[in-house]
């Protein structure tokens, strides 16, 4: 009976070693399975991160495209001299900056006094500068535009805008156009006919 007893226990034995092993082997297979879990997780956490980065500079991209989309054309080059010719006589004579008249259109011939450039400003606005005093012209409202100004500010830039191959000028100070008058260029006439209607050549 002692002998035959053995065998069981031994049987059982081996029957709790290969149960254990069975066990290991899971919880082994389960960890490694959780790894690859973990690792494919950060993986497609990257992939994502790469792809909003790039997103993003292609947003940046377009917006830097977007902002020089602004310029507006100025109808005069900048160092370049132009005549004044005025309407009120047919045809038109050139306007000067005159030393006793300040600026008057009474000449039929284009010299030194009769020379202007243009500087923009912005919104169709100019600052006019003499060529003969290398001064600006300011509007004087109600008296004849002097061309004998350093600096730019209000009075001094004039709104041109154009009227098939005409120019209209308005002054800085009242708004007004200015008009090719007997005793000079004045800035006090609300409408636009002939006598405010300019032609501006290259000298």
């Amino acid at each position: 009976m002692s002998n035959n007893s053995s065998l069981p226990i031994i049987a059982v034995g081996a029957l709790g070693l290969s149960s254990i092993s069975c066990v290991v082997s899971s919880l082994t297979g389960f960890l490694v399975l959780g790894d690859s879990n973990v690792e494919s997780n950060n993986s497609t956490s990257n992939t994502s991160t790469d792809t909003s980065n790039t997103s993003t500079s292609n947003t940046s991209t377009s917006n830097t495209s977007t902002s020089n989309t602004s310029t507006i054309p100025s109808y005069f080059e900048e160092g370049v001299d132009y005549t004044i010719k005025g309407g009120r006589v047919d045809p038109g004579k050139y306007c000067s900056n005159d030393n006793t008249k300040d600026m008057i259109c009474d000449r039929d011939v284009a010299s030194g006094w009769e020379k202007f450039q243009f500087t923009y400003q912005g919104d169709n606005k100019y600052a006019i500068k003499s060529m003969r005093t290398d001064k600006h012209c300011k509007d004087n409202m109600e008296n004849v535009i002097k061309c004998d100004t350093d600096h730019i500010a209000g009075h001094e830039k004039f709104l041109i805008e154009k009227h098939g191959d005409k120019y209209s000028i308005k002054g800085g100070w009242g708004d007004k156009y200015c008009s090719d008058q007997s005793v000079g260029l004045v800035c006090n006439t609300d409408h636009l006919q002939g006598w405010e209607k300019f032609t501006i050549t290259k000298a």
